[in-house]
């Protein structure tokens, strides 16, 4: 890490949470499988249950290496999973009391990429055990990325005979592949500082152009800098290590890397069909308005018993705005997570149908301004 990572400007932690609601998808064994990669798997993979009182230590134990955290579920509900991303995430540890009180001890540094493994992706644990959303700080040091259950065995019977084999040859064969990529990297490094850096960008940019050729299918999502940082240097080991003849000709990090990432944002805010963001949207601000909305401009339009008064429609040179309520917003697409609720509100923004977030300070109320007239051309 500290040969590679470094030289790219890279300077925080990133983490991958590998999650299925289902048991059987191998979740565990694919991060051994990981691990096994730098060393003697019981070495490098550890609970959550047991990281929580000496986290800091754990990750500067693994600095410029891999760390792996399995069953994320089993973590203390005392301990704030939030707190933890962003502590692992900004490479440091609190500061600790030396033993006269009157003290600090210098606190741990780190840096490295980790696995954490679990039944539920990080947003669903967060808004269980803390009542908040997961925020996009928290979003882009640990993604969240669905394991789905195996259909290749690789000429075994089923997924138990593959699994076994596997567990198998854990025990065996391990630390060859990650010791023989840093040693002869290291003689690139001496001899081309420039290299690995050349190879980053040049693998940057391919993600960059997948994204742009297929953005239709992203539309709404907000693509953090960050993401394509983290995704990039994952593609960029694979790059590095077929360019040194420890991966086979035929392994494609790129696409391997984008099957990964794609799905990923996919999977951010929910699979819901983009167009029906645009007709429940329509449904409540333009065929039943009068059941859901105050009218400004028609105060008579008050009286529907139906009436769950969602916010109020106003006129402004002819054209009609619908203010919504923030959290009404979100009822309205059946939603309580912020994630989810984010990527509808990302995506009608590049339609044009939201145009701002207004607040109010008289009623302390959020609003989110939707045009009529835009959103009435796109549905019908």
């Amino acid at each position: 890490m500290k040969y590679s990572v470094k030289d790219l400007g890279i300077n925080l932690s990133t983490g991958f949470h590998i999650y299925s609601y289902e048991g059987g998808t191998c979740k565990t064994l694919a991060a051994i499988i990981g691990a096994t990669v730098m060393g003697n798997s019981d070495y490098i993979v550890h609970q959550w249950r047991q990281t929580a009182n000496n986290l800091d230590l754990v990750c500067a134990r693994s600095s410029d290496g891999l760390l792996v955290l399995d069953e994320i579920k089993q973590l203390k509900k005392s301990c704030l999973l939030s707190e933890i991303i962003m502590q692992m995430g900004n490479n440091e540890g609190a500061g600790r009391m030396a033993q006269d009180t009157q003290s600090s001890r210098e606190s741990f540094t780190w840096l490295m990429y980790y696995l954490s493994t679990g039944n539920q992706p990080t947003d669903q644990i967060i808004r269980e055990r803390e009542g908040n959303d997961l925020l996009g700080a928290e979003e882009t040091r640990l993604y969240n990325i669905e394991m789905i259950l195996p259909t290749n065995y690789h000429n075994k019977t089923d997924k138990k005979q593959l699994a076994k084999e596997l567990y198998s040859a854990v025990n065996k064969y391990y630390g060859i592949a990650g010791h023989e990529f840093i040693s002869r990297y290291l003689k690139i490094y001496v001899s081309n500082k420039n290299e690995a850096l050349r190879i980053y960008n040049q693998v940057e940019k391919q993600l960059h152009e997948l994204i742009e050729a297929h953005k239709s299918e992203f539309a709404g999502y907000e693509i953090h800098g960050r993401i394509i940082t983290a995704f990039s240097v994952v593609a960029t080991a694979g790059r590095m290590a077929k360019f040194l003849k420890i991966l086979p000709d035929e392994f494609d990090p790129i696409e391997t890397v984008w099957i990964i990432l794609s799905n990923y944002l996919k999977n951010r805010g929910g699979n819901v069909d983009q167009k029906t963001y645009l007709r429940k949207l329509y449904h409540y601000t333009v065929t039943e308005r009068s059941n859901y909305f105050t009218d400004n401009t028609n105060e008579n339009n008050v009286s529907s018993p139906k009436r769950e008064n969602w916010g109020h429609v106003t006129k402004d040179n002819n054209k009609e705005y619908a203010e919504i309520v923030t959290t009404n917003f979100a009822k309205m697409y059946g939603l309580n997570d912020y994630r989810g609720t984010r990527n509808i509100r990302n995506f009608l923004k590049t339609k044009g149908v939201i145009i701002g977030d207004t607040y109010q300070k008289s009623s302390g109320k959020r609003y989110v301004k939707i045009d009529i007239e835009v959103l009435s051309k796109l549905v019908t």
